[in-house]
């Protein structure tokens, strides 16, 4: 049996309830409306001042937003470079010398086929990083680069089209599998693998100046003529008489600041001019060459 005070003030109480629930939540999405409605104010969190953009400074009459105007930005600079796509191989020879300052390498007809039988498409700004990255070798003797590659404690070797290893480290044979898929189209070479996932080597950025200064003077195009049209073997070259580099391995308990200034010409008298906020970001290398 219920109270009939209870039974009285049951249904009025709640529909109050409701109705002050209604009103806390309409109030929350009106206040909401004004104020992404309202000019840019500044906005308090727990002490960070926030301030919304009203148009972007470009377009101060557009009424666009400024992210609309970001992708609208990307996809005309994405359709620039699409309209330097190449489709045959002789106008991707002469991107290429454009681009990089010399002539394809031997191969490179196999390699634009068996690109586009795959569906890539063929733009050679795509390839800036991957030029970039191999820039300082350049610097390097050609024969030395060989004789240490030859050498490293994990490499895969192709001798004849046939790729092996001599390694059965699992990231080896998976790096093996891939490069049993186009052996055939490879010159003999060796490749030598990084064991670890991140980059072991640090060098000093007086050096990768220098050899980024050798590869840029080492750009020219000769007569075709003269150009070498395939590779040769590496069975009995020049890179079997020659030392290996020595390698020397630092001590990684060392702090990663050691490693910094030495990439960046540091000396002790002038770590100092390192902000807080650069000295604090992390390294991942840990060795150098000689």
């Amino acid at each position: 049996m219920t109270s009939p005070i209870a039974n009285a003030f049951a249904g009025p109480l709640r529909r109050n309830s409701s109705v002050v629930r209604y009103i806390i939540v309409a109030g929350l999405l009106l206040t909401f409306v004004w104020w992404y409605r309202s000019p840019s104010l500044p906005v308090n969190f727990n002490g960070f001042t926030s301030h919304r953009p009203t148009t972007p400074a470009t377009h101060p009459d557009s009424g666009a937003h400024p992210i609309d105007l970001l992708i609208q930005a990307g996809e005309e600079e994405f359709d620039a470079l699409l309209s330097k796509q190449t489709h045959d191989v002789a106008s991707a020879a002469a991107a290429y010398r454009k681009r990089r300052g010399r002539h394809p390498p031997p191969g490179f007809e196999a390699w634009f086929e068996f690109a586009k039988d795959k569906g890539a498409i063929m733009v050679e700004d795509f390839w800036d990083q991957i030029y970039h990255d191999l820039g300082p070798f350049w610097g390097l003797p050609a024969e030395q680069i060989r004789r240490d590659a030859k050498d490293y404690e994990m490499t895969i070797n192709v001798r004849n089209g046939k790729a092996s290893a001599g390694s059965d480290w699992f990231w080896t044979q998976i790096w093996l599998d891939l490069i049993r898929t186009i052996e055939s189209h490879l010159p003999d070479m060796d490749l030598a693998l990084n064991a670890m996932d991140e980059p072991r080597l640090v060098v000093p950025w007086e050096d990768i100046d220098r050899y980024m200064e050798a590869e840029r003077a080492s750009r020219k195009m000769p007569p075709t003529e003269e150009v070498v049209s395939e590779y040769g073997g590496l069975a009995g070259g020049d890179a079997d008489h020659m030392p290996t580099s020595n390698k020397e391995w630092e001590d990684t308990s060392k702090s990663d600041r050691d490693y910094r200034y030495k990439v960046l010409g540091l000396s002790d008298q002038n770590r100092t001019t390192l902000s807080p906020a650069e000295d604090a970001r992390p390294t991942v290398s840990l060795a150098r060459r000689n």
